[in-house]
Formats: structure tokens, sequence, C-alpha cells
């Protein structure tokens, strides 16, 4: 009777090129799923009809898929391996983990195979990437290996062999429990920072024969000695920084929020803030870290410039005998007034003002930043006032007492009237110079009523 494994080894490699059209999909692996092939598989080692896949050494590795519909050979569930439904869609690859062909009950030789696939971009040096395959170990294997793992490499890891490709993988399962799993699939996966433009993946077992880790679980279905996987879903996702964006420079307080939230993963910011947004009251240097499950990242850190709003006084509210003091001064009391913008209720822009006559001042200081403050000051005049209204005038155009004016030193006038006799107010003004000239009136008694400041 022949054996599969000496079945395999007359077959030829077929490598087929083609075109890959990048999508929108962030998964950088061609044809992660083995969907699509050239050609539906029909006999063993030919995983390069799965498109975008390749075997690198002269390991024979296989491609299975439902398009072929025979039960116990290369097809999907049933193959000569065993029964498996993919991971999803319609196929997977298969490879040998470790093999022999003699009976042995110690760790095999050397003999693996691989899948290789080349990326759809290379990675970015510097970037953290998330990569996982899902695995199943066919029912015929009479062992379970420890230990399988994804390679990245510049170049593709050629070997006119069938030994083991004797290199460390970035991502690997914790060799601690055998890969014993026959009836479902098991996730490996890890994050690695890419030292390299890599541009190829490799899957399979690195360690050599005599250094494999694993377990005997039986088979019941061949007489064989090995340990064959099924491969199915092969992911690699480059993890986007979190991207954080504050305010302008403002008064008070600071809004930063991370503009590329995912609530499916976990964040954690330098203040031990773990929500999407956080409000600061303090300048300073600020960072947002992103957790997925597997792996950590982290922002570049964004500083946050809070404008501290400005402290001045103008004073308490004061009285003052404006004829006396004639020259009265307020400024805003600022230490160093440099670096700030001042701008009056009068329209100056000076940081103190010389005031003449009472009433309420306003100052608006800003900073650099826009950031704003304001004060008022009232200021009160102790200036007795005298006011001086005739009682009678003479109209007449002689040059003389022609207008009634009222006259005042020290006072304001807010509302001047006139009245005749029956009530009806024949003048108005709000202006201390103009008089009632009295023209059209007739000669009589008249009332005047006046509001004064």
């Amino acid at each position: 009777m022949i054996s599969i494994q000496q079945i395999r080894k007359s077959v030829t490699i077929l490598v087929m090129s083609f075109f890959v059209v990048i999508g929108n999909s962030q998964n950088l692996v061609t044809n992660p799923g083995f969907e699509q092939y050239a050609t539906c598989p029909y006999y063993v080692s030919q995983v390069s009809f799965s498109l975008g896949w390749m075997q690198p050494t002269h390991g024979t590795s296989d491609y299975f898929n439902a398009c072929l519909g025979v039960p116990f050979s290369v097809s999907v569930p049933d193959n000569q391996f065993g029964v498996q439904q993919p991971s999803g869609g319609n196929g997977y690859a298969g490879l040998y983990a470790f093999y022999s062909p003699d009976t042995f009950t110690v760790a095999p030789d050397n003999d693996h195979e691989y899948i290789t696939s080349e990326l759809i971009q290379p990675l970015q040096p510097g970037k953290t990437y998330y990569a996982e395959f899902k695995v199943s170990l066919a029912e015929a294997s009479k062992y379970a290996v420890h230990e399988l793992g994804m390679l990245f490499s510049m170049t593709l890891p050629v070997r006119n062999d069938e030994f083991a490709i004797q290199y460390t993988p970035q991502v690997t399962n914790i060799p601690s429990a055998p890969l014993n799993n026959k009836s479902g699939w098991t996730t490996i996966s890890g994050c690695f920072v890419a030292d390299s433009a890599y541009e190829y993946i490799t899957i399979g077992n690195f360690r050599t024969g005599i250094n494999t880790m694993y377990t005997h679980v039986g088979s019941q279905t061949s007489n064989l000695h090995y340990s064959y996987y099924y491969v199915d879903d092969v992911s690699v996702k480059a993890m986007a920084k979190p991207v954080i964006k504050a305010d302008s420079i403002i008064c008070g307080v600071n809004t930063i929020s991370i503009l590329n939230y995912d609530s499916s993963h976990q964040y954690i910011w330098t203040t031990g803030a773990t929500q999407q947004t956080i409000v600061t009251a303090t300048s300073g240097y600020y960072l947002c870290s992103v957790f997925n499950g597997e792996c950590w990242v982290s922002s570049d850190s964004i500083h946050v410039t809070v404008s501290q709003p400005i402290e001045f006084s103008l004073g308490n509210d004061t009285t003052i005998d404006f004829c006396l003091a004639t020259n009265y001064i307020l400024k805003a009391g600022i230490a160093d007034s440099s670096g700030y913008n001042f701008e009056w209720s009068t329209g100056a822009t000076t940081s103190a003002i010389s005031i003449t006559s009472y009433g309420t001042y306003m100052l608006t200081v800003s900073d650099s930043s826009g950031c704003k403050s304001i004060r008022s000051v009232k200021i009160s005049d102790a200036c007795e006032g005298d006011l001086f209204v005739p009682n009678a005038f003479t109209p007449n155009n002689d040059g003389k007492n022609d207008s009634f004016t009222c006259y005042g030193i020290n006072i304001g006038l807010k509302d001047f009237s006139i009245y005749n006799r029956w009530g009806e107010r024949v003048f108005q003004t709000s202006n201390m110079a103009d008089g009632w000239d009295g023209k059209g009136a007739p000669a009589g008694l008249y009332v005047w009523k006046g509001c004064f400041l």
C-alpha cells in the first residue's frame, strides 16, 4: 500500500501569477480565507491554486475547497485527512507541522510544510500590527504540536528541501498546551512592531523536529505518523494610533478628543481617564493608548495650552472732587502690563487713562491667545454744582436776553422743558447750550421743569 506522503512527493508544484486589486479592507492578506482560486483543487500539493498563496519550500502543502465536491479527496468538508467545516466560506489550506514515514514514539524528523503569501503592501517600520490565523488539527493526525507561528520576511523564505525554516516567527501561540482541537478552530494571534518593510508572511512550524513540542492525541482513521493542520482566516492589520485633537488655546479649560474612537476597544489617557473626550484646565502634554484585546498602541503626545483668565483690578468704586482734581488716573492693577492688550470704554488702548469727569469706566484686558477679563469702576463727583436759571427774558432781537437759557457749573443736563399756563409743553431739550427763543408764543407766565446731573 502506497502512503499519502509518497503520492505527494511525485506532484509537481504549479505556481500561478495574478494581479491583486486593493480594496478598502484593512486586511493586508490577499485571499485570507482561501476562497478565490485559479483552478479548483483536484489533488494534493495544490495550495498555489488558491490565489495569492504558494509553497516556499519543497513541502507539498494542500488546498481544500468545496468546489470539488468529491468526498475523501481535497474537498470540503470531507477530505482525506478528516471532516472539517471551514471557519468561513468554502476553502482552507493544509500543511504538515511535522512528519515521518516511520513509526515513532519520540519527536520526529525535520520534515515540515508551509504556506506563504505576499502582502498587499509592505509593512511600515515602527507601526504596530495585529496578526492572526486559525488552525484545526485534522482527524487523521496522531500528534498535536504545541506551537505554530506566522513569520514576516522581506523576501520569500525559500528552501530547496522539506526541512524546517529556522527563523523566529513574529506571531506565535504560547506553547504551553497542544493545539489539539479536531472539532473546531483555534485562533493564533499576536501583536508586534514592524522593524522592517516586510512583504511576505509564512505559516507553519518553525522549530526543528527535535525541538518541536508535541503531544500524542491518537487517531482511529490513519496509521500514518504526523501532525497535520488545516489553516483558515489569515489576517494582518495595522493598529491605528489614537488620533487626538485639542481646542485652540482658550481660557480656563481645554477639550481633548479621540477622532478615530472605536467603542469596541479600550482607551486610557495619561490622566487615567478612559472616555473618548477629556477636559483639562492644565497646560501640558497628553497621550492616549488603545487596547484591542491583544495590542497596546499609544498616540503621539499632544501639547495643550490652557490660558488662565487675567487677574486685575480697577479698585473700588470711589468719589472724586473734580473741582479740585482735574486729572485723575485710572489704571489696571497688573504688575507687568507687557504682552497684554487694553481696551477702555472711552476708546483708549493704554494700561492707564486720565479722567476728568464722573461716570462708569470699563476696561477689557486680553492676552495673545485672546483670553479676556473685564472689570469696571464707578466714579462719583464730590464737587458741588451751581445752577443759574433766569426768571424772565425779552425775545425782541436786540441782542440782549433774547432766549431763555439755563446755565450750570459742574452740572449736566438730562432734560429741560417749558410749559404754558395750560400745561402744554412748548420747548424741550437735553442740551445745556440750547435755549428757548419764544417765537410765536404770547407774553405771559410760563413754567420750566428740569432734570440735572
